[in-house]
């Protein structure tokens, strides 16, 4: 009997789904540099709150804090929800429109509890799978006026 309940003990540890996808931390970052316009707005994500810097390419500019909110705990639950079945490793880390030689170049990073942290570089380029987490994103987001992340 007891060495049933010690198997059981190890198979609920080992093969529950929620064991295994549970979000213990994540961090999300998407930088997005505005090539005509010298701009870049960094947006930085974590289950506490939500940055948003700005910067530019000319000479009087330094990284200035746009925006700082704590985040809605509901919100961050059905966020990391999403995140549990986003499949990052699905992506390349490089993707680029070669017709366009100016304008949006977006680089997001991610990191999902203890895993490598993935960079994904977008040239001018929309992708499906970073638009869907871009929009998850805008959604928590409470000012309306910060939900520019696309």
């Amino acid at each position: 009997r007891m060495r049933l309940i010690s198997l059981l003990s190890i198979f609920l540890a080992c093969c529950s789904p929620t064991s295994e996808n549970k979000i213990q931390q994540f961090y999300i970052g998407v930088k997005n540099f505005y090539g005509a316009e010298g701009v870049t707005y960094y947006f930085q994500i974590t289950r506490d709150s939500l940055k948003i810097y700005s910067n530019c390419d000319y000479t009087n500019c330094s990284e200035r804090l746009e925006y700082r909110q704590r985040n809605d705990q509901d919100k961050i639950k059905a966020f990391e929800q999403f995140l549990a079945s986003y499949r990052s490793d699905t992506l390349k880390i490089n993707y680029a429109d070669k017709g366009v030689l100016d304008g949006l170049v977006r680089t997001v990073t991610l990191q999902i509890n203890s895993d490598r942290i993935k960079s994904i570089r977008l040239e001018n380029y929309d992708h499906p799978s970073i638009d869907t987490l871009l929009t998850q994103i805008e959604s928590l987001i409470k000012e309306e006026k910060f939900r520019t992340i696309k």
